[in-house]
């Protein structure tokens, strides 16, 4: 029920227009190694429950560039909490260059 309140809610899903959002299972991407499970433990240890050491859970909603820089994050079942979180990690997206909005993180690069 806290899910669907939190991304139903008409504040929530306007913030939401401007980000992409993606859902994976957290236990996989702490354990796994493939490149989109290195990807998110680098964004997690910036964000709300980062340096609390290995094992520990990495559970919540992150926002981040494609190139893996840390925009906001939090672990909230509150639509007002989360707005504000959407709210600071578009602040942080406005505040960068051209060029850091531009970078990915090429996993799949092949020599030509």
């Amino acid at each position: 029920i806290a899910r669907r309140s939190l991304w139903t809610d008409p504040a929530v899903l306007r913030e939401l227009e401007f980000f992409v959002p993606a859902a994976d299972e957290v236990a996989r991407l702490q354990r796994v190694a493939t490149p989109e499970a290195e990807w998110f433990r680098e964004v997690a240890e910036e964000g709300h429950n980062g340096g609390r050491g290995p094992g520990m859970t990495r559970q919540g909603i992150y926002a981040a560039t494609a190139g893996g820089r840390f925009l906001a994050s939090i672990n909230t079942r509150s639509p007002e909490r989360m707005v504000a979180m959407l709210r600071e990690a578009r602040q942080r997206w406005d505040e960068l260059s051209e060029e850091e909005r531009a970078a990915t993180r090429c996993t799949n690069a092949h020599p030509t």
